[in-house]
């Protein structure tokens, strides 16, 4: 395929120029340009220009080889053949490969051609080890050949583990082909010590599986809001307490009849106090560790602390860790007052509050909590005035305890409709409404999300009646919510569960080395390490690694500019598709990339449009989209969608230029597209509306 107007190896940006690193005995192919006194010369090396001191004098115009005696004061050259001019690329890698002594065999001919064309510097070391390296490989030729010149420009181990790196990372599909494989090995391999087994399954699991957090909010919202409600009939409702109490969102002894009596006033009614008194245990007991314990996970069980909150308050535990003085404790306490101060209760806490109420204070509490649910946006209007309507009416000057449980549950009841309502709008709700809804279950909030996606995998699992119309429903509300957020969120949760960032993450003084752990990467690395795994199932993990590691050494700067290889697989309601994205963009002078110049080639294979290619430039902040396919009358279906997108960009502070609709350009030679995502068997992909 060949795209009019698409050349991956050029943007509108400003080109940058950068003298090519060279070391002390490599050999490179060079242009002599103009001569200068003291038998300086301007010599010529691929695209870029060099300043040298040559050992003996030579014509300008002459292509020659030249061997680097030295790069310190001076980069120093000297001739190791004679002009170039008439000779053939094949012709000119024999004459080096007998000045410089070199084996006489057809995979060193291979690789200084090779090595030529790219116009690589070379030592004789390298050559040797490339043709050692060449000969043992079982990587085909024309791709060994290829990343033999990449591994010596990113000077990187000439090595087996390099070359399968750098070959993997340049791949533009299978990356789903190679988890598959890898699942099929482990689940085959009765060798592999069963705890990592276990982890490594679940690993790909929930890589299998990105949407699985949102699908069981989608699906716990649908099963309360029944449970809740009239029209369920008794045999569905009872199926779905089976599958709550399979997932651990219900206890084992809820029933119909006890299932909603269970839930009442589970929530902490007052968190802020829960986490203060704990602070203020600490500072009582600055080494006893049960008590800083108590407070860590009163810290992480706090519903509505900020993560920059509780950031600040986990910083200030750390310094009384290492030195439990009366200041430290003193800032501890300090610290979470300040930021316990800026937090409300919200009607779930003040409910509960509410069903502990002693009749003599219980109308203070009906108070804040019409205040609380007056203020609540996750609340539909209709559940908000039918609390308010509730809560007005009553009496609490002649209320009883029956009475106060009376009210309580009326407004559980409103509350889980509200809440259910909005937990099933997933990527439009804020994590708000899962919070509250959560919280009226008991469920505590560190565990909230697994147990949303083991609730998803037990219904996948299931094959019951009320099972698959729940899991149909849910992916077809899904599927139609599907917007770029998601997308973004889809890959964010696949790039975390890969470990892509591994050893970066675990540099990072603040790294909670526990949940890296959890990631497919370094369990990889630790089935690596396994002596009781088959060669089968090892060779399996070698390949994905190698394609990890080959993302990495892939991206990176060259000057300014910045490049960035990524690739994903994805999956998407029962669909595998995958991703291999292409970044290119430059770097500010802080190190910082800039966000005003940028080009993203983005490939899919979709079901309905078959091959198309979307290739959005950005200058000075204005966006430039062409879109390539071969569909006729796109332009009146996109339409539509320019001004959300327009409107979007405006968001970010971009200026969208216009959206072009071109045709592909068929020609003999295939230009590999940057973004490529077709399905693991073939088939057409998934529609994403972005």
């Amino acid at each position: 395929m060949n795209l009019s107007g698409v050349n991956l190896q050029q943007t509108q940006m400003q080109p940058t120029s950068q003298t090519a690193v060279v070391k002390e005995g490599q050999v490179l192919h060079g242009t002599i340009q103009k001569l200068f006194p003291d038998q300086q010369a301007e010599i010529r090396v691929g695209d870029q220009k060099m300043m040298a001191k040559l050992e003996t004098p030579l014509k300008a115009g002459d292509a020659h080889f030249f061997q680097v005696t030295s790069t310190s004061p001076e980069l120093s050259l000297k001739v190791v053949s004679g002009p170039l001019t008439s000779q053939t690329t094949s012709q000119q890698a024999l004459q080096l490969m007998d000045s410089m002594k070199l084996p006489d065999s057809k995979e060193m001919q291979q690789i200084v051609t090779q090595f030529l064309k790219n116009d690589t510097p070379m030592s004789r070391e390298q050559l040797v080890q490339a043709e050692q390296l060449l000969k043992s490989t079982n990587v085909p030729k024309a791709d060994a050949l290829a990343a033999l010149s990449k591994i010596v420009e990113l000077k990187l181990p000439m090595t087996e583990a390099s070359l399968q790196a750098v070959v993997q990372g340049n791949a533009k599909t299978g990356i789903q082909s190679s988890l598959q494989q890898l699942q099929q090995s482990i689940q085959r391999d009765a060798s592999i010590n069963p705890t990592l087994k276990t982890q490594l399954l679940d690993s790909l699991q929930r890589i299998n599986q990105p949407l699985a957090t949102e699908t069981g909010s989608a699906m716990l919202g649908k099963m309360m809001q029944s449970l809740t409600g009239q029209d369920a009939s008794a045999t569905a409702k009872q199926q779905m307490i089976n599958l709550l109490k399979e997932a651990n969102v219900l206890p084992k002894q809820a029933n119909m009849m006890n299932v909603l009596s269970n839930m009442l006033g589970k929530a902490d009614a007052d968190p802020n106090a829960t986490l203060q008194q704990a602070a203020k245990a600490v500072q009582q007991q600055p080494q006893d560790s049960a008590a800083k314990q108590a407070l860590q996970q009163a810290l992480q069980q706090h519903p509505n602390l900020s993560a920059t909150a509780k950031e600040t308050i986990a910083t200030a535990l750390q310094r009384v860790n290492i030195a439990p003085t009366a200041t430290y404790t003193s800032q501890l306490v300090n610290a979470v007052t300040k930021e316990t101060a800026q937090v409300q209760q919200t009607p779930v806490q003040l409910l509960s509050a509410l069903v502990q109420a002693k009749p003599s204070n219980v109308q203070q509490v009906v108070q804040q909590l019409t205040q609380a649910v007056q203020q609540d946006t996750q609340l539909p209007m209709a559940q908000k005035e039918a609390i308010l309507t509730q809560l007005q009416q009553f009496n609490g000057a002649k209320a009883d305890q029956s009475a106060i449980q009376q009210l309580a549950k009326a407004v559980q009841q409103q509350l889980m409709q509200g809440y259910s309502a909005n937990m099933q709008q997933p990527f439009q709700a804020t994590d708000a409404a899962k919070t509250q809804l959560t919280q009226l279950l008991g469920m505590p909030t560190q565990q909230v999300n697994q147990t949303l996606a083991t609730l998803a995998t037990q219904v996948m699992k299931s094959d019951n009646v009320t099972a698959q119309q729940l899991l149909q429903q849910t992916e077809s509300q899904l599927h139609q919510q599907m917007n770029g957020k998601a997308f973004e969120q889809v890959i964010r949760h696949t790039m975390q569960q890969l470990g892509l960032n591994y050893e970066a993450n675990l540099a990072q003084k603040d790294s909670n080395v526990e949940q890296l752990q959890q990631q497919l990467k370094p369990q990889l690395m630790a089935l690596l390490q396994d002596d009781q795994a088959s060669p089968a199932t090892k060779q399996a993990a070698e390949q994905l690694v190698a394609r990890m590691n080959g993302m990495h050494y892939l991206s990176g700067e060259n000057g300014p500019q910045h490049q960035l290889i990524m690739q994903v697989p994805l999956s998407f309601f029962g669909k595998q598709t995958e991703a291999t994205l292409q970044w290119n963009g430059r770097m500010k002078k802080n190190g910082k990339i800039d966000a005003d110049y940028a080009r993203v080639m983005f490939y899919l294979d979709l079901a309905a449009l078959d091959e198309t290619i979307i290739d959005m430039q950005v200058q000075s902040r204005v966006v430039t989209v062409t879109v390539y396919n071969e569909h006729h009358n796109l332009d009146m279906l996109a339409e539509p969608l320019r001004a959300s997108l327009e409107k979007g960009l405006l968001s970010h502070d971009y200026r969208l230029s216009g959206v072009l609709i071109k045709q592909f350009e068929r020609a003999k030679t295939e230009v590999q597209p940057t973004l490529h995502a077709t399905t693991s068997n073939g088939e057409g992909g998934v529609d994403l509306r972005v």
